[in-house]
């Protein structure tokens, strides 16, 4: 059985990344919006355009970043055992990890965001039996430190 807390949890996390995603598509089409019109401009708008240009592109980027995170979650979530223990151990190798103990259709729906999530972080991230490892790497942009 489930603890009592996690169906809240898992809904909140769903809600949260569900809204944040839709706030950021929302920036993305206006954006997008902004930059189709001043293309069109009967100048051009050549000092603008290419600012348009890149706030379209890091709205992309921040919408691809919140999936990551969301998957992140997912992955935690999903690895909450029924003691209410997050099935979590230390993988040890030349690199500090992290095996968590999932189900593999979780597994399967986190591994494309938390990849990206991992590309952009600096940990790698890869599966093994019902269990999804994140791998940081001693020189990683996050500097995380495992504590044991």
């Amino acid at each position: 059985m489930q603890p009592d807390w996690l169906p809240r949890l898992r809904s909140v996390i769903r809600s949260s990344a569900h809204e944040t995603r839709n706030a950021l598509n929302g920036i993305v089409v206006n954006l997008e919006v902004v930059r189709s019109r001043l293309a069109r401009a009967a100048d051009g708008s050549p000092e603008t355009l290419p600012f348009a240009e890149q706030a379209v592109g890091q709205a992309e980027e921040s919408v691809r970043l919140n999936e990551g995170v969301g998957s992140l979650l997912q992955l935690i979530s999903g690895a909450v055992g029924s003691d209410g223990l997050i099935r979590c151990t230390r993988a040890d190798g030349e690199s500090e990890s992290l095996r968590f103990e999932v189900e593999r259709v979780v597994s399967d729906r986190t591994l494309p965001g938390l990849r990206s999530l991992g590309s952009a972080v600096g940990f790698g991230v890869e599966t093994d039996d019902g269990a999804v490892i994140l791998t940081f790497p001693q020189d990683s942009r996050t500097k995380t430190r495992i504590s044991e």
